[in-house]
C-alpha cells in the first residue's frame, strides 16, 4: 500500500484574511451607498423636502432576480467626465445578493481583462467610456454641427442613461451572469461624504509622495502624506486612495479599501440617519454623483435587505493573475497580440464563467468551509493535484492531497470489494464527516461532474482497503469530503451507476 498524503494550506490560511474582510466591506459598503441614498431620499420625502411625491401608491419593494433567485448588480467606479481618463472604470464589480438567504457575494474584476463582446472585444474599463461615447454622438446628431451646451448637456445625460443596459447585455455574455441592474460611482461621491461626516481617521502603512497626481485641466501636483495615523478630508481620502504612480495596483486597492472601512466606522458612530439635515445634504450628493437605473423602489428593497446582512453570510473574490490564491485563473498574454496592451485573459476557456457563476450564484457551497481531501487512485502522475489546484481557484478548501495506491492482491471471490489492482478503475467522492456539507458535494456532482456517492457504499466498494481513506485529523477539524480518483466514472457492467448520487 503506498498511501501518501502532503497537508496543504486552506485558502483561508493562504491568503491574507484581512484582505478578503476588506473585500467583503469593501462590496457591502457600496450596497450600504445605495441603501443609505435610497433611506435618505425616503426619510426626506416623509419631511416633505426633497423627493416629489410618488404617483399613486407606495413604491413595491421588488427587485428583479435571475433563474437562481439573485439579483445581480454591476457597480463601476470613475473619476467623472471632467478628471483624466474620464468614463474610464477604475473599479469594477459584480453583486449578488439573494434576498431571500439573504447573501451578498462581491467579486472584484481587474481593468485589464479583456473581454469579447457585442460591444466590442477590448480591456473591461473601456466599455462603459466607449459605448457611452457612441450614444452621445449618436444623440447630438440630432441637434445638428452647431449645438448649445445645454443641448449638450441633454445629450450628454440621455447617453448616460442609454449606455448602462446596453453595458449590462454587453457582458452578460463574456461574464455568463445577468446582470439587472448598474451602478456608475463618481469617485467624489466618497469625498463629499467624508466631509459630511468631518473626516475620517486612517492609518498609513507607509509615506507616499506622488509627484504626479492628476490635476485639473490634465496636469499634475504633488501628493505628500507620511506614515501613521492620519486624519484625512474628503480630498485628501480621495488623493491617498487613487494615488497610484509610487506603488502597485494591489497597494492602491488596499488604500482603498482602508478607506472605506474606515467611513463605514465614521458612519456608525455618528447619528447621520437621524439627522434630517445630513440626510439632506447628502441625498443631493448622490443625484449628482451616482447614475443608476436602479428605481428607488429597488432601492429602498435594498436598504430593508441591508438592514438583515450577517456579514458570516458575505463571500468576496478577486480575480486575478496569482495562480496561487482564490481567483488566480487569469494570464497576461503576450501584449504583441493586443496592440502593445497590457491585459488579462482566463487562461482556459469557460473557466472565468464558472468561477463567477460558484462564487455569485452558488455561495452557498462556500460557506459550509468543507474541507476537501484529494488523492490520486491512478498511474497518471500529477492527477490530484491538478484537481486540488483547480478547486483552490474556485475558492474551495483542500486540505489534503496525495496518493492512494490500493495493494496489488489477488482479489477475495466472495468480497463484494472492485478494487484489487494497483489503481483504482473509479472515481469516488463522498462525505466523511458528521459535518453537513450538501451544497459543496451538490456543486461537485452537478457543476464538476463528480460521482459523489454515499459514504457507506463507497467504503463498500473499497473492501479491505476502506480504512486506508479514513481521513486524519487537521489542526482546523477532521476532513468532510473524501475525493479518490480514479481511471473511469464508477459505472457496472451493463453502464448503470454503479452507486447513487447524493443530490437531491
Amino acid at each position: 500500500m503506498d498511501f501518501q498524503m502532503r497537508p496543504l494550506r486552506s485558502e483561508e490560511e493562504k491568503s491574507s484574511p484581512s484582505f478578503f474582510r476588506r473585500w467583503k466591506w469593501a462590496g457591502v459598503l457600496v450596497l450600504g451607498l445605495l441603501a443609505f441614498g435610497a433611506y435618505a431620499a425616503h426619510r426626506t420625502y416623509n419631511n416633505k423636502s426633497l423627493v416629489p411625491a410618488l404617483p399613486g401608491r407606495a413604491p413595491q419593494f421588488a427587485l428583479e432576480r435571475d433563474v437562481n433567485g439573485h439579483t445581480n448588480m454591476l457597480l463601476l467606479g470613475t473619476g467623472g467626465e471632467q478628471a483624466e481618463g474620464g468614463n474610464l472604470t477604475d473599479s469594477i464589480m459584480i453583486v449578488s445578493i439573494d434576498p431571500e438567504a439573504p447573501t451578498v457575494s462581491v467579486v472584484s474584476i481587474p481593468r485589464d481583462l479583456f473581454v469579447i463582446s457585442p460591444a466590442g472585444n477590448r480591456k473591461i474599463n473601456e466599455l462603459y467610456a466607449a459605448i457611452r461615447y457612441q450614444h452621445l454622438l449618436e444623440n447630438l446628431e440630432v441637434y445638428g454641427k452647431n449645438f448649445t451646451r445645454e443641448e449638450r448637456t441633454a445629450a450628454a445625460d440621455k447617453a448616460a442613461d442609454d449606455t448602462l443596459p446596453e453595458l449590462r447585455k454587453a457582458l452578460e455574455t463574456p461574464l455568463g451572469i445577468e446582470l439587472h441592474y448598474a451602478v456608475v460611482v463618481d469617485y467624489e461621491l466618497f469625498s463629499d461624504i467624508i466631509d459630511a461626516l468631518d473626516g475620517v481617521d486612517v492609518y498609513v502603512t507607509q509615506t507616499l509622495h506622488d509627484t504626479q497626481y492628476p490635476a485639473p485641466n490634465y496636469q499634475y501636483q504633488t501628493f505628500h502624506i507620511d506614515a501613521g495615523q492620519q486624519h484625512l478630508d474628503g480630498q485628501m481620502a480621495l488623493m491617498y486612495a487613487r494615488s497610484r504612480s509610487t506603488t502597485s495596483d494591489f497597494d492602491r486597492a488596499r488604500r482603498q479599501q482602508d478607506i472605506l472601512i474606515a467611513l463605514r466606522k465614521k458612519a456608525m458612530s455618528h447619528k447621520v440617519l437621524t439627522d434630517v439635515g445630513t440626510l439632506s445634504d447628502l441625498w443631493g450628493s448622490f443625484r449628482a454623483r451616482i447614475h443608476t437605473d436602479l428605481p428607488l423602489s429597488a432601492l429602498l428593497a435594498l436598504a430593508k435587505i441591508g438592514a438583515g446582512i450577517d456579514m458570516d453570510t458575505v463571500t468576496s473574490a478577486v480575480l486575478s493573475n496569482d495562480d496561487t490564491a482564490r481567483g488566480g485563473i487569469l494570464y497576461t498574454p503576450d501584449s504583441r497580440d493586443y496592440g502593445g496592451q497590457f491585459v488579462l485573459r482566463p487562461y482556459q476557456s469557460g473557466l472565468l464563467q464558472q468561477f463567477l457563476q460558484l462564487n455569485l450564484l452558488h455561495p452557498e457551497a462556500l460557506l459550509e468551509r468543507a474541507h476537501i481531501s484529494v488523492h490520486n487512485g491512478t498511474k497518471e502522475p500529477g492527477k490530484a493535484g491538478e484537481l486540488a489546484a483547480e478547486l483552490q481557484l474556485l475558492g474551495f478548501q483542500v486540505v489534503e492531497v496525495g496518493n492512494y495506491r490500493p495493494e496489488d492482491t489477488a482479489q477475495d471471490s466472495s468480497s463484494k470489494s472492485t478494487v484489487g489492482a494497483a489503481e483504482l478503475p473509479y472515481t469516488l467522492v463522498f462525505s466523511v464527516s458528521e459535518k453537513p456539507v450538501p451544497e459543496t458535494l451538490n456543486y461537485l456532482s452537478k457543476e464538476m461532474g463528480l460521482p459523489v456517492v454515499q459514504e457507506a457504499r463507497a467504503r463498500e466498494a473499497l473492501g479491505p482497503h476502506a480504512s486506508q481513506v479514513t481521513p486524519s485529523e487537521e489542526p482546523d477539524g477532521m476532513v468532510d469530503i473524501q475525493v479518490l480518483l480514479g481511471k473511469d466514472d464508477p459505472a457496472d457492467d451493463d453502464g448503470s451507476v454503479l452507486v447513487p448520487s447524493v443530490r437531491r
